[in-house]
């Protein structure tokens, strides 16, 4: 976890959805009595070209039927304490500029079984944003019971267990971890040789973990072979397991000095449909990135 005050962001679209943003919100913030809390709406910009707009005036008045994100906050959590904010334009540089602004290290989002455009704003987000990111679907609970972090027992991964674990302790939770090893190919073609093979690269895993860092030794770990698509065996664990959250880290070993996020990382957030899943990254991370997107415009 971040050694600064933990600011906090939620990202509201006027959908059925907003309520579900503010329930973890409340969430994090009985974990985190002393978080800073932002709610932020933008308001698109109107889809009618401005002629069209000065012929036909009564266009302009006609809107679609959308709930208030402020109304459905002051019914949700009348009391607060938090901070509302409303901008208009684009909404990923809007909350781009904000995360800067309130120096927001945590930026949450909606999971929505229909992708009606957010999907990619929210994949845009997670690869280029400077904050960790917590993708909220409709049924998650206030209260989990499991919390599973995705490993290869990198730097990156040894914080990412750090948010499970502040989160899990404080929610009551169990945390545990999964790895997927590589078999490498070309070595033994035979079953037995195959599985002998296996066998010691799990065992060296298992080293691996020892020495990962304090919060991996103490962990316990499952581990499982790569059958070719990791980020698709990773959800369906997460399912299996039936882990209320699924935490990992932006980056891995072999995406330490990547610019966006690291390809494992990248697969499973597109291949989630339904999975909370919280993608952590390090103080600083894509610093040159966002600032050069925010001077652009």
């Amino acid at each position: 976890m971040p050694s600064a005050p933990l600011n906090i962001l939620a990202a509201l679209d006027g959908s059925g959805h907003d309520p579900h943003l503010i329930r973890q919100m409340k969430a994090w913030r009985r974990c985190f009595p002393q978080a800073q809390l932002h709610f932020l709406h933008v308001v698109k910009a109107s889809p009618l070209p401005q002629k069209l707009k000065e012929a036909h005036p009564a266009l302009a008045e006609v809107a679609p039927a959308r709930h208030s994100p402020r109304e459905t906050l002051a019914a949700h959590w009348p009391e607060g304490p938090y901070q509302y904010h409303e901008r208009k334009g684009a909404a990923f540089k809007e909350i781009i500029h904000l995360v800067q602004d309130q120096e927001i290290k945590l930026l949450l989002l909606g999971l929505k079984h229909q992708r009606d455009g957010s999907g990619l704003i929210n994949h845009r987000l997670a690869n280029q944003s400077p904050c960790s990111l917590m993708l909220v679907p409709a049924y998650l609970p206030e209260r989990m019971a499991r919390i599973l972090a995705a490993t290869d027992f990198s730097a990156h991964a040894e914080e990412a267990l750090s948010w499970g674990q502040e989160w899990a302790q404080c929610q009551g939770a169990q945390l545990e971890a999964v790895h997927f090893f590589h078999l490498p190919g070309g070595f033994l073609k035979n079953a037995g040789g195959q599985e002998e093979l296996a066998e010691l690269i799990r065992r060296h895993s298992e080293a691996e973990k020892q020495a990962a860092g304090p919060l991996h030794a103490q962990t316990p770990c499952g581990f499982r072979r790569n059958q070719g698509h990791p980020e698709r065996q990773l959800l369906d664990y997460a399912v299996e397991r039936q882990a209320d959250l699924l935490v990992m880290g932006s980056k891995g070993k072999t995406a330490a000095t990547a610019l966006l996020m690291g390809s494992f990382a990248e697969k499973v957030f597109l291949h989630n449909r339904s999975q909370a899943l919280l993608v952590v990254k390090q103080p600083g991370e894509n610093t040159g990135l966002w600032k050069s997107i925010l001077s652009a415009g």
